[in-house]
């Protein structure tokens, strides 16, 4: 018996025709996880003159440009590249190959040799160029870097960023350099920028400080900047800080006019195939076996339509075809409108069957509003839902007029709502990382570094102001920014605006507050002597 009559003919036809199609499903949806994943990600070994070989874990973003620079990050005490994999990650998002190195953190020596192993092997798969080429310490990692570039000068690369911890060396701990780091031909393209988590709340003399001093007397460049407020040792601010270096990073590497130029994660999410093409395979399998099944049956052993009478049969019938037919018309009333360009015909239709009474009133002042070029229905509706939502979760109450105009309203300015489809992709993103805080300061806080977390604010004017935009591009200036952290308020139900200086504001219950600064900006990563 041939397989097509097996399949088609046997009892368990059906069964095998589901396992077929659930393994296609699978299949197709595994290889659509894999191909939208923004993120290139590859580990390797590396061998080593001295000791077994070393893990190395490489990631790098899809929607960049080639010949891309190179990161290579060396952690702290029990550190090692997955437990960093969202730090290499946040420089990846930049345009970078990032990569980690799970080195010998006890020997200095063993470090070397590995270090060495993976440069090499950077210059013969990737063809490394030293001229984009950085090195990050965290940690203990500070040790292993100065160490390595002590030893080998010629090796140095063009930036070194060193972020310092409670547990970093001081002076008389310091790597001891080579002896001819004092002189002019010493590694003369090195920069160093060492970030310092500040500990006010610490007697005693500042480490950072001590080291600073150190490599200044051997005449390397230094730069310091002491960050008060992200966190201790930086925990709560990493994918924040690691963005800001990376930023710095390919300003110096590439010049000011990297940063605009380069291609965002987000943009390159929304150009991904999506999901349904690659389960096609399944349902084109469903449609071929039903046309097996139709074919393999013999003329003879097809049974003719013979109608058996029933009592009641055609009334049932007619039943069901009016109730689907009943169901089909509901789930188009409900379905179809959200995808209705906002014209008075839709309003008035959305205002009759979709809107409940409680919130006749909020959709009238959505509808009155004006202002919605081009704007499908669904965009007006998730703005009144999101917006009821977040009302009813909000511990603090406000007046109907105060919610209507500074919650509710998708108005912010005119330079940056464009087609205000701003607040449901806002919501997912923010409103987790909030849900539980009890204060609107401390969600502020979460919010503005969050923000600054994703998208990177540079000077300019040609850059994005409309909303949407900036969240796709992940970049704008800073008058996008602040609108931006307006849109982001309202969207997690706290009441916000813009000042007269176009600052954002929010409320906190009792008066109006500018919205804070985030922890880590760009003016806290300059390189440079």
């Amino acid at each position: 018996m041939c397989w097509r009559t097996l399949i088609t003919t046997s009892r368990r036809s059906f069964a095998a025709c589901l396992t077929v199609f659930n393994l296609l499903a699978f299949a197709g949806t595994l290889r659509w996880a894999s191909v939208s994943d923004p993120f290139e990600r590859r580990e390797f070994a590396i061998a080593t003159p001295q000791g077994p070989k070393v893990r190395c874990f490489q990631i790098s973003a899809k929607s960049s440009k080639r010949p891309r620079p190179v990161v290579l990050f060396l952690p702290g005490v029990n550190g090692d590249p997955h437990s960093n994999a969202n730090d290499l990650r946040a420089m990846a998002e930049l345009g970078f190959t990032a990569i980690g190195i799970d080195y010998d953190q006890t020997s200095l020596d063993t470090s070397e040799s590995q270090l060495l192993a993976l440069l090499k092997h950077l210059e013969q798969k990737f063809a490394l160029d030293r001229d984009r080429f950085v090195v990050v310490g965290f940690g203990l990692g500070i040790q292993h870097a100065l160490s390595f570039i002590g030893r080998h000068p010629k090796l140095a690369p063009p930036v070194l960023v060193l972020l310092s911890t409670t547990s970093d060396p001081a002076p008389d701990t310091a790597p001891t350099l080579h002896a001819h780091t004092g002189s002019p031909d010493f590694a003369p393209r090195l920069r160093i920028l060492l970030l310092h988590w500040n500990q006010e709340e610490l007697a005693g003399p500042n480490p950072a400080e001590h080291l600073v001093s150190y490599l200044r007397h051997q005449k390397i460049p230094v730069r310091l900047h002491s960050l008060s407020s992200v966190g201790h040792d930086f925990a709560d601010s990493q994918p924040l800080v690691f963005r800001g270096i990376a930023e710095a990073c390919l300003a110096e590497l590439d010049g000011p006019g990297a940063l605009p130029a380069n291609p965002s994660i987000n943009e390159w999410r929304t150009s991904a195939t999506p999901i349904w093409f690659y389960e096609l395979p399944a349902f084109a399998w469903l449609c071929y076996w039903g046309w097996l099944r139709r074919q393999s049956a013999a003329p003879s052993q097809r049974q003719p339509n013979v109608v058996i009478p029933r009592p009641g049969r055609s009334s049932l019938r007619l039943a069901a075809t009016a109730l689907a037919l009943a169901a089909t018309i509901q789930t188009a009333f409900h379905l179809l409108p959200f995808f209705l360009p906002v014209s008075a015909l839709t309003l008035k239709f959305a205002r009759a069957l979709l809107v409940q009474s409680a919130a006749a009133a909020d959709f009238d002042f959505l509808a009155n509003l004006g202002g919605w070029p081009k704007a499908r229905l669904s965009t007006l509706l998730q703005h009144l839902d999101l917006a009821r939502y977040n009302r009813q979760l909000s511990p603090s109450k406000c007046s109907d007029e105060f919610f209507t105009q500074h919650v509710l309203s998708p108005a912010i300015d005119d330079a940056v709502d464009g087609p205000r489809r701003w607040r449901r992709i806002l919501w997912e993103s923010l409103y987790p990382r909030v849900r539980n805080l009890k204060s609107a300061d401390a969600a502020a806080q979460v919010i503005s570094n969050h923000l600054r977390a994703r998208v990177t604010v540079a000077p300019g004017d040609h850059l994005p102001l409309v909303i949407e935009q900036i969240w796709r591009r992940q970049l704008t200036n800073p008058r996008g920014f602040e609108a931006l952290c307006v849109a982001a308020f309202r969207a997690t139900g706290i009441p916000a605006r813009l000042d007269d200086e176009l600052r954002a504001e929010f409320w906190t219950g009792r008066a109006w507050r500018r919205a804070p600064r985030p922890a880590f900006e760009a003016g806290d990563c300059v390189i440079g002597p």
